[in-house]
């Protein structure tokens, strides 16, 4: 059985690594036709997405690259998978936190205004849906 896994350098996708998944090079996730193409071309039971924008410490000067990989990737494959009948599983952490740039690992100070988070903050919140007109 052949599962699609994205985000395979990530920090949870390093732990998945028994399974074969593309690199950003080979499948950008961020272009519909791009994903669409990947979920033609194979039989996925399913689709796991690991990838995210997580250099917290650049997130806000580099807004769009994290909005593109938070935001738009999720609803890009969202719509693919649902259009196959194919589920989605969605890994994404919850917090952003404050990097220390003196060491490699993080604060334990929350950030819940940084961009990375507000990008998944916006991603994740329902939409309204548009009513047709004479329809109840």
């Amino acid at each position: 059985m052949d599962i699609l896994i994205l985000g395979g350098a990530g920090q949870v996708g390093t732990q998945l690594q028994a399974f074969p998944w593309p690199d950003r090079q080979s499948l950008d996730i961020t272009d519909e036709a791009t994903v669409a193409a990947a979920l033609d071309a194979g039989s996925y039971p399913a689709v796991i997405n690991t990838a995210a924008y997580t250099a917290v410490a650049k997130t806000e000067g580099e807004v769009v690259a994290a909005w593109l990989l938070n935001a738009l990737a999720p609803a890009i494959l969202a719509a693919e998978t649902k259009r196959r009948g194919i589920p989605l599983v969605h890994v994404s952490t919850e917090i952003a936190r404050q990097h220390d740039a003196t060491s490699s690992a993080p604060s334990s100070r929350a950030r819940p205004g940084a961009a990375g988070a507000s990008c998944r903050s916006r991603a994740s919140r329902p939409q309204p849906t548009r009513r047709r007109p004479g329809v109840r």
